[in-house]
């Protein structure tokens, strides 16, 4: 939980410094004090930037909190296909959760317990999880 808000302030605070950059270079743009040309560009990709940026990590790590706070976490079970090289995220049978890179992860090709947020995929928990096998009576039965 300490990871999640410390990785949702940290986002948020990029988020403020790309905000006081688009305000600089609009101000600079509304003053006609660019040098080059390209610059009145700057305002719209950092606005384009900033949309997404939004959209796909920070609201959905926002709707998350409540979540978290209360501990209700989503849980899927399934095989550990990769982990990134910094380990900060790991797929599960396709599903790219997020995870804590300073807590250990078990080895690819295991079976694996996650419990993660609903709305962002971030992994609170990646656990090993036996498979069970279950074996059928091959007597018959007369």
């Amino acid at each position: 939980m300490k990871y999640f808000i410390a990785n949702l302030s940290a986002h948020s605070l990029l988020m403020i410094f790309l905000l006081i950059l688009l305000i600089i270079f609009s101000n600079r743009n509304r003053r006609r004090k660019n040098k080059w040309a390209f610059s009145y560009l700057i305002p719209v990709v950092l606005s384009v930037g900033i949309v997404i940026y939004i959209s796909l990590i920070i609201a959905p790590r926002f709707c998350d909190i409540t979540d978290v706070l209360s501990q209700n976490y989503q849980s899927y079970t399934g095989t550990l296909e990769k982990k990134s090289f910094f380990n900060n995220y790991i797929i599960v049978d396709g599903t790219r959760y997020y995870y804590n890179p300073l807590h250990e992860i078990p080895n690819e090709g295991e079976n694996v317990k996650v419990l993660y947020t609903h709305n962002s995929n971030f992994a609170m928990s990646v656990e090993y999880a036996p498979v069970v096998v279950m074996e059928e009576n091959s007597e018959a039965e007369g």
